[in-house]
């Protein structure tokens, strides 16, 4: 087995069940180029970009599909993702998880809409992806722009006369991470009914009058 998809790396030894093979990829660059050759297979931390394109977790298409460490028996050398569905950041994984409970229809996001205030490659866009892919259109925030994930697997740039504003009003749900203690989302943007989930150190969001939104769902 080799680490990388392309051949630029040699096989490499590990302590897993067979020596001769590498069973997994621990990695912390975060550079496009190097992250993208990883196989998909082997990448514990989830953030090679080929998975993202494929089934999600959950998924009615083919059946029940959850996480290949979760789902394989240690020994099992016919692992397949096409069967298991790929891995995801956890982070990503779990809000997706908190979305589903709350607003998916037979785990679909049709006809929902959802702001998520960061673009990191470890919350933002894998979330953004996953939910998009299950029918969901999402505002993808950063501080330089604001992306649109499409239900058909399109992404566009809003006009810079969309508001991040804009986005939270249109929203039925909230995920923001922003890792800065001067950011918050003022209450008065959030509609009724509304799920908002915190993925910060701090709170992005005023918790003394976040429970004053009529039917707001609000995850720390």
């Amino acid at each position: 087995d080799k680490l990388l998809d392309d051949g630029e790396a040699k096989p490499f030894n590990s302590r897993g069940p067979n020596k001769c093979e590498t069973t997994g990829v621990y990695y912390k660059s975060m550079d496009c180029y190097f992250r993208d050759l990883v196989s998909p297979h082997k990448d514990v931390e989830g953030y090679c970009r080929k998975a993202l394109r494929m089934k999600q977790p959950g998924s009615n298409e083919g059946g029940d599909h959850s996480l290949v460490s979760c789902a394989a028996e240690p020994n099992d050398a016919t692992i397949s993702l096409a069967e298991y569905g790929p891995i995801y950041p956890c982070t990503a994984l779990a809000v997706y998880r908190i979305l589903e409970s709350l607003h998916a229809t037979d785990r679909r996001f049709d006809k929902t809409t959802i702001t998520i205030i960061n673009r990191s490659e470890v919350l933002g866009i894998p979330l953004a992806t996953m939910l998009s892919n299950q029918g969901a259109t999402v505002y993808s925030v950063d501080i330089n722009s604001i992306l649109q994930f499409l239900p058909d697997g399109k992404i566009r740039r809003e006009p810079a006369t969309t508001t991040v504003e804009t986005c939270v009003r249109q929203s039925s749900a909230v995920v923001s991470g922003v890792p800065s203690t001067e950011f918050l989302v003022p209450t008065e943007w959030i509609s009724d009914n509304t799920t908002v989930v915190n993925v910060a150190t701090e709170s992005n969001f005023d918790e003394e009058t976040i429970y004053n939104v009529p039917g707001v769902t609000y995850v720390p």
